[in-house]
Formats: structure tokens, C-alpha cells, sequence
């Protein structure tokens, strides 16, 4: 049978309630103590209100409580809401791209199945699935966002404890070193710390300054570094004096030489020392400097001297 006007209407809709419905997936369990209630006791102390009666001389205003006292109440009971509006937040980032790939999949896999069962339909369901799929290219794009979640999360919830580090750390401070006017200001400053964008901002921060480190460092070894055929004559020389060891087996010659190589020298047997010392000696001395240094401290040992 074909599909009218109204019923492709209908399974396109189908499609979006399936999407919409697994939409709703989250990525972490609901809090018990609502976001709401944190955030309607915030509300009760208001930075207008709350600073005018932490400045008054008439403790009643406070049920009591001393400006010091006051402050730490308001404070805490801020960070509380703030806490609970970011971790509402975490929720959400996290579910809402799951939730939109799998609703997107389901809709294909269900309107491409129906294709093939009702007679006459397959032209235009496969239509609808396409389009379908299409959209879900679309939400394909947002996998690279997804992946990139945790590092994100990670980069917010870094910030974040910088701030709230400095909060609780004033809070050992008086009232009048730490003022609520002051305090506030933190706490918005914690509140803002939770963003997209300056965890992005942080996270390409650290890859450049990272990159740095290490582009000075490969500078520094190509600046430094001789040419290899400055460094043939001393090598050789090493190479020659570990050869004449091992032929001799000199066990005890070789482990000293291992160790002023920087190779292990905990072989029992002089082949598997001189080996060491060969697989060491290709990677190292790096400057003609280096080299002579090395030899020359071989030749101050005995067994060296003819170097």
C-alpha cells in the first residue's frame, strides 16, 4: 500500500519522538537534594541583603550569628547552590549528546525496517529515513565535541578548584580581612570558573605551552648535537677498547665501562655487557665535548689507559 500525505507526516513524527524520547538520557544519577531547593536558600541571602546585615552592629538581624559567622554561612550556602547548578550542568552536557545519537539511530532503524515490511511503502519510508539520516550527519559532528567532553570537564572542574581553593583559604581570614563584599566577589568568580569556552581557551593554553617546551628541547638537541662524522675517531676508539674486553672477558673491566656509559651492568656475561654498552654508545656522546669527556674518564681507569 502506499503512504498518503498524512502518514509520512506521522512517521516523520514518529521519528522525532523517538529521538526526542532517548534525548533524555542523562549521564549521571539525579541529585536527591534538588538543584531548586539550593538555589531558593541562596536566593534567602541576597548580596544586598546579606552584606547589610553582615555590616550591622544589631546581631539579631543575623538570629544571632556574628558578622564572621554570618559570612561563612552565606558563603557556604552559596557554593552549595553553585555546586548543584554545575553538576545539573555536567548532567546535561554529558546526556544531551548520547541521548540525540542513539534517538537518531533508533529512527532510522526503525523507519528502514518498516520499508521492507509494508508493501508498496518502501520509496517513500527509505525517503523519510534518509532524511533522517542526513540529520543524523549532522548530529555525527558532535561526536568530535563528545569525545573531547572529558578533557573539557576535566579543564572546568580545574578552574573551579583554583577559585574554590582561594575561597576556602579566605575563610580563615576575619571579617574584616575578608569581607562579605569581598567574598562575593570570589564567589562569582567560582560561579563563572564553570565555562565552555575558557576550558577550551585553557586546554589550548597548556597544548601550546607544552609544544614550546618540547620544540626547544628538539631545538636545543639539533643546536647541540655534533655532526656524526665529528664524533667517528672517539667512537671507534670506545667501540675498539670494549671489543679487546669482551674478547678477554673481562667482566669486572666492563661493568665499569657500562657504568660510566650509562649502560645496565647487571649481565653475568662479558658478550651481553659489551652488547649494552654498543646499544648505549649508538645513541650517545652527543657533543665532540661530551665524547671527550667520556673518554677520558675511561682512560683514568686502568683497564683505559691505552685509549
Amino acid at each position: 500500500m502506499n503512504i498518503t500525505r498524512y502518514g509520512k507526516i506521522g512517521l516523520a513524527g514518529l521519528g522525532c519522538w523517538l529521538m526526542a524520547g532517548c534525548a533524555s538520557l542523562e549521564g549521571a544519577p539525579r541529585p536527591i537534594i534538588p538543584v531548586s531547593a539550593s538555589v531558593k536558600i541562596a536566593a534567602n541571602y541576597g548580596i544586598q541583603s546579606a552584606i547589610t546585615k553582615f555590616r550591622s552592629a544589631n546581631s539579631a538581624v543575623r538570629n544571632g550569628l556574628t558578622p564572621l559567622q554570618y559570612r561563612d554561612l552565606v558563603i557556604a550556602i552559596n557554593l552549595s547552590a553553585i555546586d548543584a547548578r554545575y553538576q545539573e550542568f555536567r548532567r546535561n552536557l554529558s546526556g544531551e549528546g548520547r541521548g540525540g545519537a542513539i534517538g537518531t539511530d533508533l529512527s532510522i532503524i526503525g523507519l528502514t525496517t518498516a520499508a521492507t515490511l509494508i508493501a508498496g511503502s518502501a520509496t517513500e519510508l527509505s525517503a523519510v529515513a534518509g532524511a533522517f539520516a542526513g540529520g543524523k550527519g549532522s548530529v555525527d559532528k558532535n561526536l568530535y565535541f563528545e569525545r573531547t567532553l572529558p578533557a573539557i570537564l576535566a579543564a572546568m572542574d580545574t578552574e573551579r578548584t583554583k577559585v574554590r581553593s582561594h575561597i576556602v583559604g579566605n575563610m580563615k581570614l576575619t571579617e574584616a580581612e575578608y569581607p562579605l563584599e569581598v567574598a562575593f566577589g570570589d564567589l562569582a568568580a567560582y560561579e563563572t570558573a564553570a565555562s565552555i569556552d575558557r576550558a577550551i581557551d585553557s586546554i589550548t593554553a597548556d597544548a601550546s605551552a607544552a609544544r614550546k617546551i618540547e620544540t626547544v628541547a628538539l631545538e636545543n638537541v639539533v643546536k647541540t648535537c655534533a655532526k656524526p662524522t665529528d664524533l667517528t675517531a672517539g667512537r671507534a676508539k670506545l667501540s675498539g677498547l670494549r671489543a679487546k674486553l669482551v674478547r678477554e672477558a673481562k667482566l669486572a673491566e666492563l661493568k665499569e665501562f657500562a657504568v660510566l656509559v650509562g649502560a645496565k651492568d647487571d649481565a653475568t656475561e662479558a658478550a651481553e655487557l659489551g652488547n649494552a654498552i654498543t646499544e648505549k654508545l649508538r645513541s650517545g656522546p652527543c657533543t665532540v665535548t661530551e665524547l671527550d669527556e667520556l673518554i677520558a674518564s675511561i682512560k683514568a681507569k686502568p683497564w683505559g689507559a691505552t685509549l
